[in-house]
């Protein structure tokens, strides 16, 4: 530690008494300091399979109408992402978007909203 430099005292997050900042374990209870890496790690993966199971019960693929709707979706994305390649002139980047443009009005037409 530098001159001049003073730790912080934090709450044991087990015992609550007072530690600190630097210390490895709490002196009073021995309870080591969590790792923020395992903490992160944790919590996005909670979030990935909280999201995952969310798109899963919330997507209805068990008809053919829910399975077309998805499908068009897709040939959309798959257009728009076509149309933004960099190895395309700009007529065909033109050319493209009123595919795409003509492909979501369809949807919209038959679906009643925004791809």
């Amino acid at each position: 530690m530098k001159t001049g430099e003073c730790m912080a005292l934090v709450a044991c997050y087990e015992c609550k008494k007072e530690i600190s900042s630097e210390a490895p374990s709490c002196p009073h209870c021995g309870a080591k300091k969590p790792s923020n890496v395992k903490t992160y790690l944790l919590g996005t993966v909670g979030v990935i399979i909280a999201w995952a199971i969310y798109a899963v019960s919330s997507t209805d693929t068990s008809s053919p109408e829910a399975r077309e709707k998805m499908n068009a979706q897709a040939a959309i994305e798959k257009c728009w992402e076509t149309q933004r390649r960099e190895s395309l002139d700009a007529g065909q980047k033109q050319f493209l978007a009123g595919v795409c443009e003509g492909m979501e009005s369809k949807y919209t037409a038959k679906y009643g909203t925004n791809p």
